[in-house]
């Protein structure tokens, strides 16, 4: 954990695992074109990029199966289930 005072710290949201699962679905849904690239400062598709963030989100569940408190894995299996769905609509054979 991080412990020493950095500038720009305090807007910042605290390391929990559920902020940890958001900044992954977050970068998942730029990918997906469902956000504004904070980069670009425009909605990008890139279905490779996107499909690779949800296996590493599917991979976390993975791992991390039965040490998770009940909100944190149901937390994680909802966002996941949600970015599923939505990498199908965009591409289907990128879904699998």
């Amino acid at each position: 954990m991080v412990s020493k005072k950095l500038p720009g710290r305090d807007s910042l949201p605290p390391v929990t695992f559920k902020n940890f699962v958001t900044e992954l679905a977050s970068t998942a849904l730029v990918c997906l074109g469902c956000l504004e690239s904070p980069v670009l400062k425009r909605k990008n598709l890139d279905l490779p990029r996107a499909a690779h963030v949800i296996g590493l989100l599917d991979m976390l569940a993975e791992k991390t199966r039965g040490n998770l408190r009940e909100d944190e894995d149901e937390y994680l299996q909802a966002v996941l289930s949600d970015l599923q769905v939505k990498l199908a609509e965009q591409s289907p054979e990128q879904a699998g």
